[in-house]
C-alpha cells in the first residue's frame, strides 16, 4: 500500500510523536575527557536537553544535545549540531526510518526551541 502524504502532514504527525519532548529542561555543560587514540585531553561545549534536570545532569542522562561553537568533536563546518540518543527514539525511527527522522529532528528542534540546526547526528 503506497501512502502519499504532504510535507506540512508529515511534520505535524511528528510533532505529535515528539510533543513529550516538547518542554525539555536545558543547560550549558562542559565536557573535558581523556581522548586514548589521540592522547590528549578533548573539550567540548553544549547544551544538553533534559526530562528533569534535578534528577538527569548529574547522570548525565540528557535526551538532546545542541552545539553551537567548535570543540575537538563535530567539524566547524556541521555547525551547530543537534545529537540525540536512538534509544529514546527508536519508535519514531522504526516508523520514519533514520533520514526522515534526522530530518524532521531538525526542523522539529528549530521551530520548538528557535535553534537553528545544520547536522543531526546520533550519539557517538
Amino acid at each position: 500500500m503506497n501512502i502519499k502524504i504532504r510535507d506540512n502532514q508529515l511534520m505535524k504527525a511528528f510533532s505529535g510523536m515528539m510533543k513529550e519532548f516538547s518542554e525539555l529542561e536545558h543547560s550549558e555543560k562542559s565536557y573535558d575527557y581523556w581522548i586514548e587514540e589521540k592522547q590528549k585531553y578533548s573539550d567540548i561545549y553544549v547544551e544538553n536537553f533534559y526530562e528533569d534536570i534535578e534528577f538527569d545532569y548529574e547522570d548525565d542522562q540528557w535526551i538532546l544535545q545542541y552545539q553551537k561553537t567548535p570543540g575537538d568533536i563535530g567539524k566547524p563546518k556541521e555547525l551547530p549540531i543537534l545529537r540525540y540518543g536512538d534509544w529514546r527514539f527508536k519508535n519514531i525511527i522504526s516508523i520514519l526510518g533514520k533520514d526522515n527522522f534526522e530530518r524532521l529532528l531538525g526542523e522539529w528542534f528549530t521551530d520548538i526551541y528557535g535553534l537553528p540546526v545544520k547536522t543531526v547526528k546520533v550519539e557517538e
